[in-house]
């Protein structure tokens, strides 16, 4: 055999866009020269269906994961393995681009209906200074973007002068509580008769005082009612009358115009449901795609804005039509989107308000939806994600999987994993073997360290604790019932607590924690520091359930339910 002439020939394949015969080609080259790193590289270019190496960079998944990867890097020479990992960390850094992007836009929106908040009572304002500052943290961590850092700024200086102006607000409120009392006093000050007619007079003050106090509630009560309900018109007149008893433009949904675009939205979507409820399919997704202004911005039909009366009565109707094998309801964004899958028994997938490209897959045996990711296995062990507006991808022989938000885990049928996206501590995932299943965590990780003061020279350094804020990472449970986890809180112990021997071991000892490093790692478990502190790694999250979740939550405006089924496999809105 020409071994670089049928190499050749694969490579003017793969331009061909004939990725089966490119394969085809290399596979039977390996039999005569197992360890030509250019194999490897037309290997992968066929895997993930690219035309030429060079456009390797054009991925939307990095590429160091996978086998022909790792062969190439093998087997080539500098140049090669220059190329290779320059073309990886291309595709994590558009990855990690294209992430802020969308955490900028998402931040954004929702800033935008912070700020549209009323800030009238103290407890609005104090709700609203929170809502700034959770933003304000939202932006710090999305770094250098675009003008993240100094609307960050600003999101947390609001904050800070909302909380003052809650304060003051209430001061406001006791001022005015405390005159009332004074008058109060006064009258009852009065002698003789003047003092009866006063009392009979202190009585009905404090029954009509006590009764306008109560009418704003009664409107908030009444126009939540008849929403929940479904009785719109109702809803908005009890609305414009708890504003107009309050004096106030806005209340909790806004302005009366702001309302009365949720109930038009709450209509439509209410309409939707029912198409579907009614086996009207093609009239269910017209209307779940009407779009609604409100100050600026197109809010879509969403089952978020179907009240919970109705939710609770035709959901579990249309559940029952359907007979789901598996179902999944994921809800995001502040004025929420919420989309609902099903896995029928014939292995195809459908969905309300969801991403439409899952009407193609066919023999699908699982599927898990997490922020705007939609993802099922097929019955061949071939994984088919959607995740937002990229295109859709695939990754073959997959024995189990997990998603979260833009990160996609895969267990592989040899017991390895591979995950798209970030996760911390990929170091240690890239060791695991004789995994049987994934779970993908997301916790606040903390981290100790030894403060010295200002001089450098102190003797008795103070133990403080930070965190970077929640981290992204796996937990997996192998086939022998063991767990292995890549996120780690790291904990300084002083010298008279106890040995570095005694902690190192009391760690080694607890459940499943040997195999959470490889053995060849196990330095990594401590390490000493000035004056005898010792740095001690402790995994996260080894007590994770890998049971199959029974409840899930649905997101409507205003209220979080969960849905189930009971014994006899009837759907429950609680």
């Amino acid at each position: 055999m020409n071994v670089d002439a049928v190499i050749k020939r694969a490579y003017l394949s793969l331009e061909d866009g004939d990725f089966a015969k490119a394969n085809e080609l290399l596979d039977q080259v390996l039999n005569e020269d197992p360890e030509n790193a250019d194999v490897y590289v037309g290997l992968l270019c066929a895997e993930l269906k690219v035309y030429k190496e060079s456009e390797l960079a054009n991925c939307k998944v990095p590429i160091a994961n996978y086998n022909n990867f790792k062969k190439a890097i093998r087997f080539g020479d500098g140049a090669l393995v220059t190329r290779l990992n320059n073309y990886n960390t291309v595709i994590i850094n558009n990855l990690a681009l294209e992430e802020k992007k969308r955490e900028y836009s998402s931040a954004k929106a929702l800033l935008a209906v912070i700020n549209k908040n009323p800030e009238v009572t103290p407890e609005q304002c104090m709700q609203k200074a929170v809502a700034l500052s959770d933003i304000a943290k939202k932006f710090r961590a999305i770094g250098d973007y675009e003008d993240a850092m100094i609307v960050a700024d600003k999101c947390e200086s609001d904050a800070a002068k909302l909380t003052v102006l809650s304060e003051q607000r209430k001061q406001e409120f006791f001022a005015s509580t405390t005159i009332k009392k004074k008058k109060i006093t006064k009258r009852l000050s009065i002698a003789g008769i003047i003092v009866i007619l006063v009392t009979v007079g202190l009585f009905t003050y404090i029954k009509i005082d006590k009764y306008n106090e109560s009418l704003p509630g009664k409107y908030y009560n009444a126009y939540h009612s008849a929403f929940a309900d479904g009785n719109y018109e109702e809803a908005q007149k009890m609305y414009k009358k708890h504003l107009d008893i309050t004096d106030s433009e806005k209340g909790s949904s806004g302005t009366l115009e702001d309302y009365i675009v949720i109930c038009n939205l709450a209509k439509i979507s209410e309409e939707g449901l029912q198409a579907f409820v009614d086996g009207d399919f093609e009239k269910g997704k017209e209307l779940f795609t009407r779009e609604v202004e409100m100050d600026g911005w197109m809010l879509k039909a969403s089952l978020y804005y179907v009240p919970y009366n109705i939710i609770k009565e035709l959901l579990p109707q249309l559940l029952e039509k359907l007979n789901p094998v598996q179902i999944q309801i994921q809800s995001y964004g502040y004025y929420s989107i919420t989309e609902l899958y099903w896995l029928n028994s014939d292995g195809t997938v459908g969905t309300i308000d969801g991403h439409p490209s899952v009407s193609d897959w066919k023999d699908i045996v699982e599927i898990k939806a997490s922020g705007d990711t939609i993802a099922g296995l097929t019955k061949g062990g071939t994984l088919i994600y959607k995740s937002g507006e990229y295109e859709t991808q695939t990754i073959d022989n997959v024995t189990d999987f997990d998603v979260y938000d833009y990160i996609v885990a895969v267990v592989k049928n040899d017991g390895t994993v591979m995950y798209i996206g970030e996760v911390t501590g990929s170091e240690f995932v890239s060791t695991w073997g004789n995994v049987k299943t994934v779970k993908i965590m997301r916790e606040l990780l903390y981290e100790q360290y030894l403060d010295w003061g200002p001089n450098s020279s102190y003797k008795k350094p103070e133990i403080k604790s930070e965190t970077n804020g929640y981290k992204e990472f796996l937990v997996a449970q192998t086939n022998d019932g063991e767990i292995l986890t890549s996120g780690f809180n790291i904990k300084i112990y002083p010298p008279e607590e106890a040995s570095v021997e005694d902690i190192v071991n009391s760690i080694q000892n607890a459940p499943s924690w040997g195999t959470v490093l490889d053995p060849a790692l196990r330095a990594t478990l401590q390490r000493p520091l000035r004056d005898g502190y010792t740095q001690v790694m402790e995994p996260a999250s080894l007590d994770t359930d890998f049971s199959e979740v029974t409840e899930l939550r649905l997101n409507l405006y205003g209220i979080d339910i969960p849905v189930s089924q009971d014994s006899n496999g009837n759907w429950i809105i609680h």
